[in-house]
């Protein structure tokens, strides 16, 4: 598919020069900066002006969409990802031939990690569904927040084509196809398969895991859930013919029960919903007939329990005022002093309570100020280590990832080697399927 034609850059340009404080603030290299890439996953490199440096960009927030994402305003969240901008690299796959856009977003604040998470990557999130294009970026329309202390800083967008051969092949022999349905079986579409390795990982289950354990225990699930059910179900229809209504087939819910086959009810069902109705249909002659209970369960039991009521009242019971007294003067007695004591425990302790919370909110305030001044010099040192690592006036090209830029932290340091083995590993050995 073409790229961007040369009067879309030409525009892009006059829009620039129109609009001279929306200078891009973020670089992003993906695959040498090529319009066709050769892999279908790739690690990306990100880069920051000295004035988005400044503002000490903790997260970046990267997503990527094909042609119809783009095309479609309602329906554009595409793959949402999120990293640390001091790992400096992300490796992402790609699932589709053809057009891709990848857009980068950089985040500053004490709370950004969580920001990009919620509201961005997650898909409830508020921001989950919006898309960021190149002409947004050229006219400084950053998305906003939800957080006071979190802002958007800077952002890019990257265009480029994926062909069709970079994607790996599903089996098309038919122990491949069997292999292929039984790695899967478990999963079904819910979670979609990702690359070579996940379906590895899958078969490996499927062939050890699901064979000895998951297939035994589903069986026993099958027998529980089975007799649970019925068990619910004689219940459910007891309560339902109790109340005056027929209740619903016992042995079809029952054979739902057993067979998962989505039928089962677990609420209280009614064959009919007319009161005591037992029949409504049409008989023999091809009439329509309704056939009703003459009492319902709870109707005689009702009769009964009058009955009974009534025929108390003619027996001999204790007077009704002397128990009330007797019932009065006890309380008194016994609660009176109980009273008096709680209330005067409770005049110290709110005393001691005050104390308590005025001692608790100068620890606060305390514990404010120092959180204040360490985020300060976390922020400076921050500032710092993007100017001598991530600058766009590096002169980068290609992502080297034997020369990354060393982490600040040791932490940082053991994530990044571990993530960047990973990966890399992982582009020679697996390759995305293409949906």
């Amino acid at each position: 598919m073409p790229m961007v034609s040369q009067r879309e850059k030409q525009r892009r340009k006059k829009l620039m020069a129109k609009v001279p404080s929306a200078k891009p603030q973020m670089g992003l290299i993906v695959n040498s900066g090529e319009d066709s890439i050769g892999e279908a996953t790739l690690p990306l490199r990100w880069f920051f002006s000295p004035k988005a440096a400044e503002l000490a960009p903790t997260h970046v927030l990267l997503f990527e969409q094909n042609q119809s994402e783009c095309d479609n305003l309602t329906g554009c969240a595409g793959r949402r990802y999120w990293s640390s901008v001091s790992n400096a690299v992300f490796f992402m796959q790609f699932f589709s031939p053809g057009y891709h856009r990848v857009s980068v977003l950089a985040f500053a604040g004490p709370n950004a990690k969580e920001e990009v998470q919620s509201y961005f990557v997650m898909p409830f999130g508020s921001n989950y569904g919006r898309s960021i294009t190149s002409s947004q970026l050229e006219l400084g329309q950053l998305p906003k927040t939800s957080y006071n202390d979190v802002t958007c800083v800077s952002g890019t967008v990257v265009e480029f084509t994926v062909p069709e051969g970079v994607f790996a092949q599903k089996p098309v022999t038919k122990v491949g196809k069997f292999l292929w349905w039984w790695a899967n079986f478990y999963y079904k579409k819910k979670i979609p398969l990702r690359d070579n390795c996940d379906f590895r990982k899958r078969l490996l289950c499927a062939l050890t895991f699901h064979l000895l354990i998951t297939t035994p225990v589903l069986l026993i699930l099958h027998l529980l859930t089975g007799l649970i059910g019925s068990l619910v179900s004689l219940v459910a229809d007891a309560i339902v013919l109790f109340a005056g209504w027929r209740p619903n087939p016992f042995w079809s819910n029952v054979r739902s029960a057993f067979t998962w086959d989505g039928n089962f009810e677990w609420d209280v069902n009614r064959y009919s919903h007319g009161y005591k109705v037992w029949f409504e249909g049409y008989d023999e002659k091809g009439v329509f007939v309704i056939k009703r209970m003459p009492l319902s369960p709870a109707e005689f039991l009702s009769i009964v329990a009058i009955l009974n009521f009534l025929f108390s009242l003619f027996q001999r019971f204790p007077s009704a005022a002397g128990v009330l007294f007797l019932s009065i003067f006890c309380g008194t007695v016994v609660l009176a002093p109980i009273i008096f004591f709680i209330m005067k425990w409770n005049k110290g302790e709110r005393r001691r309570c005050m104390e308590k919370v005025m001692r608790r909110g100068q620890e606060l305030k305390q514990e404010e100020d120092r959180q204040k001044a360490e985020s300060l010099k976390q922020r400076l040192a921050q500032v710092d280590w993007l100017k001598r690592n991530l600058l766009m006036k590096s002169g980068v090209a290609v992502v080297d990832l034997e020369n990354l830029p060393r982490p600040a932290t040791l932490s940082g340091l053991v994530v990044q080697k571990l993530y960047v083995s990973f990966w890399a590993t992982k582009m020679k050995i697996c390759r995305p399927y293409a949906k």
